[in-house]
């Protein structure tokens, strides 16, 4: 049956030509926390949630945003020349994002129409379900639609992920993946570098209870320091391994063999916490190079320290965790999932 709220949204919409209508689903990770920028597996789970976005194609370049909630404001923009971000926390953002990545990399062969967007979501804010990525992939696959533009799932979904980048946040791309590519009934399981997709059948005798803690996780605030701050973290124990392993990589999923990086994780990475100030001497980089190279310019909790070691040992062991877990899910073993998501 078709959902009513399609029909509602799109005669809601400006303008007078066809409305299109393009939905993307909030997802929940299972297991696989802070895996997918380093090139390590996640297997999330796609759930009822939900964002809507109707869609009118606009004679000229100019965008118009507007919510069903009116505790979000219109917003307007062209999409000619460079497109500034709204002030941080902005919900339009989202839709700038996924605007400037499709509109660059669809330069050579199609110009992004301008439209007008109408937005309804059903999944709670900064709760953890990736309702930014949400708006981001359905904005997306509404301005996708308005061009008369199909792109490969696989291929969007990398798109998208690099274009929501533009608000801040170093995302790995776990989201859009999800979104764009998640099945009833199944979990799945994602690589990365190069993405890659497969679904895991769910027992029908499962489920999941999704709770809200009540703590909110606002991306453009606190949480998008402390979540930057692990990807920095990550990579700088990666290059600091590579240094002292010889091994040519760029992630931590580049090693080849992590049972014996884990082994031996106490000689390579320091235990405690490592100054900013330390980082020149232990990665044999200029401080400009490791601020231009390692550091880049995203918002940090903690700028002036990591920790490397702790991080590490974290991603390396819940990449296991995932293995386990997908195991666990074609036994039907519920029991051992549980466990494992608790460890995780």
């Amino acid at each position: 049956m078709t959902d009513p709220r399609l029909h509602a949204l799109a005669l809601s919409t400006p303008g007078d030509g066809p409305a299109v209508v393009a939905r993307a689903p909030a997802r929940v990770n299972l297991i696989g926390e802070h895996t997918d920028y380093n090139g390590l597996p996640v297997l999330p789970i796609a759930i009822d949630r939900d964002v809507l976005v109707a869609a009118r194609r606009r004679p000229d370049d100019a965008v118009e945003l507007s919510n069903v909630d009116p505790a979000f404001e219109p917003r307007h923009y062209s999409l000619r020349g460079e497109i500034p971000p709204f002030p941080p926390g902005d919900w339009a953002n989202y839709h700038k994002a996924a605007a400037v990545g499709l509109r660059d990399a669809l330069a050579r062969e199609h110009a992004l129409p301008g439209g007008s967007f109408r937005v309804h979501g059903t999944i709670p804010i900064a709760a953890g379900l990736s309702s930014s990525s949400a708006l981001v992939v359905a904005c997306g696959l509404a301005h996708l639609a308005l061009a008369d533009v199909e792109l490969p799932r696989l291929e969007l979904a990398e798109l998208l992920a690099g274009a929501e980048r533009y608000v801040g946040t170093l995302g790995g791309g776990m989201d859009q993946a999800t979104t764009l590519l998640a099945r009833a009934g199944h979990a799945l399981h994602i690589d990365f570098f190069p993405l890659r997709a497969r679904p895991v059948p769910v027992p029908t005798a499962a489920g999941f209870v999704v709770a809200h803690s009540l703590e909110p996780a606002e991306k453009s605030g606190r949480v998008r320091g402390l979540y930057n701050q692990r990807v920095v973290e990550c990579r700088l124990a990666c290059a600091l391994l590579a240094r002292r392993t010889g091994v040519a990589a760029t992630r931590l999923g580049d090693f080849p063999d992590r049972v014996a990086l884990l082994a031996d994780l106490a000689r390579l990475l320091p235990e405690t916490e490592v100054p900013a100030s330390a980082l020149p001497e232990l990665l044999g980089l200029t401080p400009d190079e490791v601020r231009v190279r390692v550091l880049g310019e995203a918002t940090l909790a903690a700028p002036g320290r990591f920790a490397l070691q702790r991080r590490v040992r974290h991603v390396l062991g819940e990449a296991d965790r995932v293995a386990a877990a997908e195991q666990a899910l074609q036994r039907g073993d519920l029991a051992a999932l549980g466990d494992l998501m608790n460890a995780s």
